[in-house]
């Protein structure tokens, strides 16, 4: 029996082409496409899909909307232990609803770090353990940040030139691959 899988982004283009990607396993099949979180929810309750693919699913709405919306993919999960795979770039909802969180580098992006989130649920937000892990993780996140800024900054001096075609030839190289 193939594993059942709805995809939600607000790009068509995506959309399709993760179906199309998918379409070539045959132990995978795509059950539903939903464009927004709402719809998402919906269709994650009336499809029953074993894997919900959601890309930035809360950040086109009102924080009171997102809020229930995110509080209805905990009880979803729990009630039916689901795997949803959520690409954010709200920490705290990573920490609220994920048992892992993927912290990636910048382009080109590779793993940087997988953390474990070893919270009880329902997870309080003011909670010593969910700040001290949002610190934990915000601190890799402003680190990969700082370093695309110096990258960027770098790459403008005219000594260093020659590292930045360097970098930009290992990168494409790493592209063909």
């Amino acid at each position: 029996m193939p594993i059942r899988i709805l995809i939600a982004d607000d790009h068509a283009i995506v959309r399709q082409g993760l179906r199309v990607f998918l379409s070539f396993d045959p132990d995978l099949e795509v059950v539903g496409e939903a464009v927004n979180g709402k719809q998402a929810i919906d269709l994650a309750h009336n499809l029953q899909p074993d894997v919900v693919l959601m890309d930035e699913a809360f950040s086109a709405i009102d924080e009171f909307t997102a809020e229930m919306l995110r509080e209805e993919v905990a009880e979803i999960h729990q009630e039916t232990s689901k795997t949803f795979l959520l690409v954010t770039h709200n920490l705290p909802e990573a920490i609220e609803l994920a048992d892992k969180i993927v912290v990636l580098s910048s382009r080109p992006a590779q793993v940087k770090r997988i953390v474990d989130v070893p919270l009880e649920r329902p997870r309080d937000k003011t909670h010593s353990h969910f700040l001290n892990l949002h610190r934990d993780i915000f601190h890799l996140l402003k680190e990969e940040l700082e370093n695309t800024i110096v990258r960027h900054r770098l790459r403008h001096v005219p000594e260093l030139q020659g590292l930045h075609d360097l970098e930009q030839n290992r990168e494409r190289k790493g592209a063909q691959k």
